[in-house]
C-alpha cells in the first residue's frame, strides 16, 4: 500500500486518519504541514464520507494493534513447499464460509480483509463463462512479514475469537526449512516467531509425481524446521490433493517424521470431486477451520499497543453504525 501520511501507523485516503481530521490536510502529520492546526474535530453525523480504519487488503503490523485492541488474535502459519496448495486451501476456505456462514457453533462475524480474501477466492468461482481456476501463486518477495488476512468468528456466548492467517510464498519456508538465518527467509523466521498453531502442508501431487523424492526431502526439511522451532505450539498436517494416491512407505515415512511433533491431527483435502456424489467434500475443510478455532490459547502476537496509539484509535471511532 501506497503511504502519503507521515504517521508510521496511518495509511489515509485508504483508512481514516488516526489523529480523528475529516479532512486529512489539516493534520500535522500530513506532508507540508509542520505544526497542529486545532483540535481533531468529533465526526459529523451528516458527513457525506466516511472511512474506516483499515483498507480490506491484507493485514500489516499496524493493522494487528487495531485488532488486538478487541482481544488477542490468533496467527494461523500456513506453511509447506511451493505450489503444495496452500492458496487454494485458503481460498476455499473463505468460500465455504460465503456458503455457510459458520464452522459448527463458530459463527462468521467480521473480516478487516474482505478484499484481500476476494482476491484469492475470486479465482475459483464461476464468472459468466470463465470456469473456476486454481488462485496464482503467492509471489515470492524479500519481505520482513507476510500478509495476513483477518476472519472474526462469534459463538452463541459471545465469545469472540479472531484468526489471522497467514498468506506467505512457499519459497520462504524452503529457504527457512535449509537454513534458518537464509537472507530471502526473514519473514518466514517472523512467522515462526509469532505463529499460534502450525499448519504443515504436504502436497499428495508432488509426492506422486516424478519429482517425488526431491518432493519428499523438502517436506521432511519443513517438518524438521518446524519442530525445532515448536516451542510446545500445535501441529496440523493438512494432506492437499488428497484425490491423487502416494505410497504407502512414502505416507508412512512422513507421518513418522510428524511422530516428534507430539500429538499431530491430520486432514485430508482435496478441491476436485469425488465420488460416489462427483462433488468436493467439503468437510475436511470445515474440520480444519474448526479444529484452528478450538484450540485453547497457547502464545499469542505481541502488538506494541503504545499509549498514544490507542487513544488514536479512540479519535477514529465514527460510530456504532460502521463497527
Amino acid at each position: 500500500m501506497e503511504r502519503k501520511c507521515k504517521h508510521r501507523d496511518c495509511y489515509v485516503p485508504e483508512t481514516s486518519c488516526v489523529m480523528g481530521w475529516q479532512e486529512p490536510t489539516q493534520c500535522e502529520y500530513w506532508p507540508g504541514n509542520t505544526e497542529v492546526v486545532g483540535e481533531a474535530p468529533t465526526a459529523s453525523p451528516n458527513a457525506e464520507r466516511v472511512t474506516v480504519p483499515w483498507s480490506s487488503g491484507a493485514m500489516g503490523l499496524s493493522d494487528i494493534e487495531f485488532i488486538a485492541a478487541r482481544g488477542t488474535p490468533r496467527v494461523v502459519a500456513i506453511v509447506g513447499p511451493h505450489d503444495a496448495g496452500k492458496s487454494t486451501f485458503l481460498a476455499t476456505l473463505f468460500l465455504l464460509l460465503l456458503r455457510h456462514g459458520a464452522a459448527e457453533s463458530y459463527l462468521f462475524a467480521s473480516s478487516c480483509s474482505l478484499l484481500a480474501w476476494e482476491h484469492v477466492a475470486v479465482h475459483m468461482k464461476w464468472l459468466g463463462s470463465e470456469p473456476p481456476k486454481f488462485p496464482p501463486h503467492t509471489t515470492a518477495f524479500q519481505g520482513r512479514t507476510p500478509g495476513l488476512l483477518h476472519l472474526g468468528f462469534r459463538r452463541e456466548n459471545g465469545e469472540l475469537r479472531d484468526l489471522l492467517f497467514v498468506d506467505a510464498p512457499g519459497e520462504w519456508f524452503q529457504q527457512w526449512a535449509f537454513n534458518r538465518e537464509a537472507p530471502g527467509a526473514e519473514g518466514a523466521r517472523w512467522v515462526a516467531a509469532h505463529a499460534d498453531v502450525f499448519i504443515v502442508f504436504a502436497d499428495c501431487a508432488a509426492l506422486a509425481g516424478e519429482k517425488r523424492g526431491e518432493a519428499r526431502v523438502i517436506l521432511k526439511q519443513i517438518i524438521d524446521r518446524v519442530r525445532s522451532e515448536q516451542n510446545n505450539r500445535p501441529i496440523f498436517l493438512v494432506w492437499s490433493k488428497s484425490d491423487i494416491k502416494i505410497k504407502p512407505e512414502l505416507r508412512s515415512s512422513i507421518e513418522e517424521a510428524c511422530q516428534r511433533f507430539g500429538r499431530v491431527t491430520e486432514f485430508h483435502v482435496s478441491v476436485m470431486p469425488l465420488q460416489p456424489n462427483n462433488e468436493v467434500h467439503e468437510k475436511p475443510f470445515l474440520d480444519a477451520l474448526h479444529a484452528i478455532l478450538d484450540l485453547p490459547d497457547t502464545q499469542s502476537i505481541t502488538a506494541n499497543l503504545q499509549a498514544d496509539i490507542v487513544t488514536d484509535r479512540f479519535l477514529s471511532y465514527r460510530g456504532v453504525a460502521n463497527v
